[in-house]
């Protein structure tokens, strides 16, 4: 579900920079995304996950991706590099520096919670085992 948001938002910001108004999409599908999350409340007592973020990134994600597309594609007639189009790239590499560090966080975290359930499990010691080892007429 979240790959599908993705595509539909890129795609929303994509049609938004080339000046085809979109809103009505966007509006419809905050509408669906709404009435969906209201029926998987009612049948599974609980919103689907990273509700919050896919809704808010429905509503300003294609404006967000038409900004960056337009600043980054934009005319630039003096030659230098105009102060959208920077302030386009930092925010572009802020947000990609930011997404590789939460991943990299996250693929820790997991790999280290494996690691410590594998490595502290007991072995269980069956009675038996101890008394066949051990001469207690030799204590």
């Amino acid at each position: 579900m979240n790959r599908l948001i993705l595509i539909s938002v890129s795609a929303l910001g994509v049609l938004l920079a080339l000046g085809i108004d979109v809103t009505a999409l966007i509006y419809s599908g905050v509408t669906l995304l709404l009435v969906a999350a209201g029926f998987s409340y009612m049948f599974l007592h609980r919103l689907p996950r990273n509700f919050w973020v896919m809704l808010t990134g429905w509503m300003i994600g294609p404006y967000i991706v038409a900004w960056l597309i337009k600043a980054l594609v934009g005319e630039n007639t003096s030659g230098a590099a105009s102060p959208s189009f920077i302030l386009g790239l930092v925010l572009l590499s802020l947000m990609v520096a930011s997404f590789l560090y939460v991943r990299s966080r996250l693929n820790h975290h997991r790999n280290n919670l494996t690691k410590q359930l594998s490595t502290n499990e007991r072995q269980p010691v069956f009675p038996q085992a101890i008394d066949d080892g051990i001469d207690r007429d030799q204590l």
